[in-house]
């Protein structure tokens, strides 16, 4: 390990960064129709800087992959508009920003889906504990539906569509989430995966995804991974699994996000899926070491870091979720060693300005 300097510069891809703070992708569910609003523009405007990187908020694929009430979608071209509204307010003040593209697989309900049918899955394994359906009400998970091969095929290419909407919505890059137990961490996982086709080998839907996406945009393509997390009733996989994936797309994709597995999520979050627990207690460093040997790109650590007191890791830059909730210059608080503002739990998730536009 070393210490980092946040405040060099770096590139991931074609994308050129001046420093090394990157705000993280945070749910915040302040949409409407799956577009953002002009609140939303605005808090990614507050939080742009010069040179600095945007993860959007996870960004559905497609209206069966929508997760909760208020998330967004990048799947036709109003959203296109919408989200354009969003990139240019980054680019405005010379920030960059790229789209977490998302697909919530089992973690979802019949009410938001499209002729309220259940939710699809690999496997028709039901998740244990509660969601949020259409009304905002808690309520169990469904039994979801298999995926047969036409609904795969079809998924596959939502994912590529929705990369090219992101070039028209004038995204510098894009994201997908692979982790916390939504879809394509079920493909990954054996709890969750219980197929006997081709796709009941864990990376195979990853790959498809990146390869086709690969080949039809020019812009930087990462995954957002999060080894040993047991969030949305996933089991933690093993590292050897992460191993794999990597090197078996090192040299296709630009960079990495790595959450740590120790992160706990706040109990009184309004949210109905609360508890993020792991049963094995691995610091992010560690398992940075042991993916640096599998991965050559750049490498973004998110969770147990500290603003102000970051003195030596592996990772090539870092993210930040909550601190920038409250403190939207938090690159240049940090460069300054100004004070920060707490953040508060209590706003994240229950809509509104209050606590998602008003902190200077």
């Amino acid at each position: 390990m070393s210490t980092l300097d946040l405040f060099s510069p770096c590139s991931i891809g074609s994308v050129n960064l001046d420093h090394r703070v990157v705000m993280s992708s945070m749910t915040r569910l302040r949409c409407e129709n799956y577009l953002p609003t002009d609140d939303v523009v605005a808090h990614y405007r507050q939080r742009s800087s010069r040179g600095g990187l945007i993860l959007t908020e996870s960004i559905a694929v497609n209206h069966e992959g929508v997760a909760w009430p208020l998330m967004s979608g990048i799947w036709d071209l109003a959203q296109v508009s919408a989200w354009k509204n969003v990139t240019r307010a980054v680019h405005c003040q010379d920030g960059k920003i790229f789209a977490q593209l998302f697909h919530a697989g089992r973690i979802s309900h019949s009410s938001i889906s499209p002729g309220n049918v259940p939710p699809s899955a690999p496997s028709a394994i039901r998740p244990a504990g509660l969601t949020i359906n259409a009304y905002g009400q808690k309520v169990p998970y469904e039994i979801p539906t298999e995926m047969t091969l036409p609904v795969i095929n079809r998924t596959i290419k939502s994912y590529v569509q929705a990369a090219k909407n992101c070039v028209a919505a004038e995204f510098d890059g894009i994201e997908l989430h692979c982790g916390d137990g939504f879809l394509l961490q079920q493909f990954m996982n054996s709890k969750t995966n219980c197929r006997t086709d081709k796709y009941g080998d864990p990376l195979e839907l990853i790959k498809e995804i990146i390869t086709n996406i690969k080949s039809e945009v020019n812009i930087p393509i990462g995954i957002k991974i999060t080894p040993f997390s047991v969030q949305n009733d996933i089991t933690h996989d093993s590292i050897e699994l992460y191993e794999n994936l990597l090197s078996s797309i090192d040299g296709m994709i630009s960079y990495i996000t790595v959450a740590d597995p120790r992160i706990n999520d706040d109990k009184d979050l309004a949210r109905a899926n609360l508890e993020r627990t792991v049963s094995i207690d691995v610091p992010l460093q560690s398992v940075i070491d042991i993916l640096r040997s599998d991965f050559h790109g750049v490498i973004i650590g998110v969770g147990g870091f500290q603003p102000e007191s970051i003195i030596e890791t592996n990772v090539d830059l870092i993210a930040f979720g909550r601190w920038f909730t409250s403190n939207p210059s938090l690159p240049d608080r940090i460069k300054n060693k100004m004070p920060l503002t707490m953040y508060d739990t209590s706003t994240f998730y229950r809509g509104g300005k209050n606590g998602y536009t008003t902190f200077m």
